[in-house]
């Protein structure tokens, strides 16, 4: 059984500059790997996690809902930064809106009102940092702008590992009316040996994330990504988080 998730704010003590994180493609041939385990005489211990990071692909498929219905497949990810631009016709979205959820009585993931992607990460798992990016004109214009409520879930090998859960983001401007957030799910180590997950530095993980709006109305939204003006993705095991970063705790 899953277990109840903790959303948290990362301490202003670790004060770690976002962009160098999300720079990983300059070490991408030599992947950072670290420890977060000691031995009785403190030395780094236990499984190594490697950083990776990879963007969201539109696969074919401009209309990323679409795949819900079987007629395509899910949205994936890969190791190739988008090299296209959106005025070249290169991108894919999603359109999400919370009311089915909140209207249901047992409020699942629901892949017709979010977005889901499917791909793979092989080796130990240790957390995720998330930059997405959304057309969301409510929040744009709230008073104060940038507050959007989301929700989200994941599977591992096909045994869920982030439970359905409502998390409140900060969005900012990325340009050209798009607004970009970003967050993190930790202690999924913890998460896949919980759930059962076999782990290991040569297992290859078919993960399944989906996120979408929460809010009725105010959160509302078109998520973009695959194009060179927004570049979403994901960068398995980072060493640290940044300064005031949301963290989402699967452990």
């Amino acid at each position: 059984m899953p277990r109840a998730l903790a959303v948290r704010r990362v301490p202003r003590l670790l004060v770690v500059v976002l962009a160098a994180l999300v720079a990983l493609p300059a070490v991408a041939e030599e992947p950072a790997c670290y420890q977060t385990a000691v031995d009785a005489e403190g030395n780094p211990a236990g499984p190594e996690f490697c950083s990776k990071q990879v963007w969201f692909t539109d696969g074919g498929t401009k209309a990323g809902n679409l795949a819900a219905t079987g007629a395509t497949d899910f949205p994936t990810w890969d190791d190739t930064e988008p090299t296209a631009s959106v005025t070249e016709g290169a991108g894919g979205g999603f359109f999400s809106n919370g009311a089915p959820r909140q209207m249901a009585s047992d409020p699942g993931t629901d892949p017709f009102i979010g977005a889901t992607w499917e791909g793979t990460f092989t080796g130990d798992l240790d957390n995720m940092l998330v930059e997405l990016f959304m057309f969301a004109p409510a929040t744009a214009a709230a008073e104060p702008p940038g507050a959007y409520v989301g929700s989200l879930e994941m599977d591992v090998d096909g045994e869920q590992v982030v439970i359905p859960t409502q998390v409140n983001l900060q969005l900012e401007p990325a340009g050209d009316a798009v607004l970009k957030t970003t967050f993190a799910i930790s202690d999924l180590q913890d998460a896949l040996d919980y759930a059962g997950v076999e782990s290991g530095p040569d297992v290859e993980h078919t993960i399944r994330f989906f996120f979408s709006a929460y809010g009725l109305v105010s959160a509302t939204s078109v998520i973009v990504y695959d194009t060179t003006e927004v570049p979403a993705g994901i960068t398995f095991n980072v060493p640290e988080f940044a300064e005031g970063l949301t963290v989402i705790s699967a452990g």
